[in-house]
C-alpha cells in the first residue's frame, strides 16, 4: 500500500536486493521516481566490470536514477522502509514518499551463541575452521547466513555449502575423522542472477549473460513456482 502510492522512492544500497528492487518497482510502476543510492563508484565491484555496466545502463533506460560513491548519513531504520529523507556524504539531501533501507542483512546467531569457544567476525557471522566447525565441538558445524567461511549470505552459497555438509556428516558417521576429510572450499566468485522486472537483466555465471538467461533462470516468475513445488503449494 505504501509503495502504490509513493511518487519518489529511493533505494539505499545497490547489492542484488536492492538492485532486483529498482529494476522490479521500475518495470511494475515506471511512473515512479527511483533512486538507487550505493556506496562503491560502480554496481558490483566485484564482479567483471562488464556486468555493473550494463545493469547501470538498463536500469537508467527504465527510469531509475543512479547515485553511486555515495553513503547515507541519517537512515532512521534499517530494517523496514519510511517515508523522509537521505543525506548523502556530499551534503545532498534526497526527500523521498518511501525510502527503503537495504544495506545488508544481519545473521541470527543466538543459538550458536550458546556453543563454548564461538568467536564473532567483524560481520557478525561466527567464524569456523575449515570444516565449518565453529566450536571446540568436533561434530557440531554451521552452514549459511550466520557461517564466516567466505561465501557472501545468498541463497548460492547455501547450495553449495549443503552438498558438501552431508557428504561430510555421512563419512563421520561411518567413522572417519573430520580431519581426514576434504574441507569446505567456498565459491572463489559465486554466480549471480539479477533480474530487473520480468523481462531484463543481466547475471553472472561464469561469464556475464543478458536478458534471455536471466528472465529464463529468474526474472520471469522469481523462482516463485520452484518453492510452490518445493513446499506442496
Amino acid at each position: 500500500m505504501q509503495l502504490s502510492s509513493a511518487k519518489s522512492v529511493v533505494i539505499v544500497g545497490a547489492g542484488t536486493v536492492g538492485t532486483e528492487l529498482a529494476g522490479e518497482i521500475a518495470a511494475a510502476q515506471p511512473d515512479k521516481d527511483i533512486t538507487l543510492v550505493s556506496s562503491d563508484n560502480t554496481l558490483f565491484p566485484m564482479y567483471p566490470a562488464k556486468l555493473g555496466a550494463q545493469l547501470k545502463r538498463k536500469l537508467e533506460r527504465a527510469g531509475v536514477n543512479i547515485v553511486l560513491g555515495q553513503r547515507a548519513e541519517n537512515l532512521l531504520h534499517l530494517d523496514r522502509p519510511y517515508a523522509g529523507s537521505v543525506k548523502l556524504t556530499d551534503g545532498r539531501v534526497i526527500s523521498a514518499d518511501l525510502v527503503f533501507p537495504v544495506i545488508g542483512s544481519r545473521p541470527n546467531t543466538a543459538l550458536a551463541q550458546t556453543l563454548s569457544g564461538v568467536a564473532t567476525a567483524p560481520s557478525g557471522r561466527i567464524q569456523t575452521d575449515k570444516w565449518l566447525r565453529p566450536s571446540k565441538y568436533p561434530n557440531v558445524f554451521i552452514a549459511g547466513d550466520i557461517a564466516d567461511i567466505g561465501d557472501g549470505m545468498t541463497i548460492v552459497a547455501i547450495s553449495r555449502q549443503n552438498p558438501w555438509l552431508i557428504k561430510t556428516l555421512k563419512q563421520a558417521l561411518k567413522g572417519q575423522a573430520i580431519e581426514d576429510l576434504k574441507p569446505y572450499v567456498p565459491w572463489k566468485k559465486a554466480p549471480i542472477l539479477l533480474p530487473l522486472g520480468p523481462k531484463i537483466g543481466n547475471s553472472w555465471l561464469f561469464a556475464t549473460v543478458g536478458d534471455w538467461v536471466t528472465r529464463q533462470m529468474k526474472g520471469k516468475d522469481l523462482f516463485i513456482s520452484k518453492y510452490r513445488k518445493a513446499f506442496g503449494r
